[in-house]
């Protein structure tokens, strides 16, 4: 079993994995999530029949919900980092940005 914990202390626990997506009882959305990737912690024990694989623990920044579907019994979710290119442009738009709120510009 698996816990996620988001950037605002939101706990996701009790969760399974299916390759790169994590399973859950509960119904999520993407409105869920938002405002809540800057930093997760993921913790778990998974599930080994030979019980070889040790528990663990990662944190990780920056982001993106890859995807999350609906499901009979509950929700799927994943996450992607986002990629350097990614991380630029947001910051050089929230320069723009900044900058036409600063000279009362429309953009």
């Amino acid at each position: 079993m698996y816990k996620i914990k988001l950037s605002d202390g939101t706990e996701l626990v009790n969760l399974k994995v299916n390759g790169d997506f994590f399973i859950t009882e509960q119904a999520i959305t993407e409105d869920f999530f938002k405002g809540k990737l800057s930093s997760i912690e993921i913790s778990g024990s998974p599930d080994s029949e030979d019980g070889e694989r040790p528990p663990f623990f990662e944190t990780c920044k920056n982001l993106l919900l890859s995807g999350v579907y609906q499901t009979e019994n509950g929700s799927e979710f994943a996450f992607r980092e986002r990629t350097k290119r990614e991380l630029i442009d947001e910051r050089f738009q929230a320069q723009i940005d900044y900058l036409a709120m600063m000279n009362d510009t429309e953009m």
